[in-house]
């Protein structure tokens, strides 16, 4: 699935803490795979700081295709209806949420 910055950063932060050992180990190999890889960083000036996580606004549209398996899905979705029915979303959250939430 093709993913912002953005995105990554806001699908990274709603992943499950806890939960059984293979809902950890799914969402340990997601976090990896949403990770930046060092060009990325470089390319798009991304930094970390006290504030939150800034980037090169000309990345705004920079994607990066992400593979996300049908159980690493299964989690995004619950985690998103969770959020969801507890009125706990945000306006940054629309544009993950209507792609996961799309054929759900």
């Amino acid at each position: 699935m093709e993913l912002t910055i953005r995105e990554r950063l806001m699908l990274n932060s709603i992943l499950p803490a806890q939960g059984d050992i293979v809902t950890l180990k799914i969402v340990q190999e997601l976090k990896m795979a949403l990770a930046f890889s060092e060009e990325e960083i470089a390319e798009h000036d991304i930094v970390t700081s006290d504030e939150g996580v800034r980037w090169n606004p000309e990345s705004d549209e920079y994607v990066r295709d992400i593979s996300i398996g049908p159980r690493a899905m299964g989690v995004i979705v619950e985690e998103l209806e969770r959020l969801n029915n507890a009125k706990e979303l945000t306006a940054n959250f629309i544009s993950l949420y209507d792609k996961f939430m799309e054929d759900n």
